[in-house]
């Protein structure tokens, strides 16, 4: 026999997953280049060897990831459909 899944959540429930998995992927995606921990706060005080085209590079970095992340929440796209490796 086959087992059907049924899903008990409402669709706002649905909808808030959907914006949080969005949502944390587009934070991994960005991690998995610039770690906060060190790089980012490195780039972005200019420390050695960082110089402000660096720092240009990963805001454009950044902001393209959050660009696409604001588009497929905006346009209702599933997780598994959003491609964070775009280049902007």
């Amino acid at each position: 026999g086959k087992f059907i899944f049924k899903d008990f959540r409402t669709e706002e429930e649905k909808e808030n997953q959907r914006i949080q998995e969005i949502e944390y992927n587009c934070n991994q995606a960005i991690e998995d280049v610039y770690p906060f921990k060190h790089k980012q706060i490195n780039i972005t005080n200019l420390l050695f060897p960082y110089t402000e085209q660096d720092k240009e590079e990963m805001i454009a970095f950044i902001n393209n990831k959050r660009d696409i992340c604001r588009k497929a929440i905006a346009n209702g796209t599933k997780i598994e459909d959003v491609d964070f490796s775009d280049k902007p």
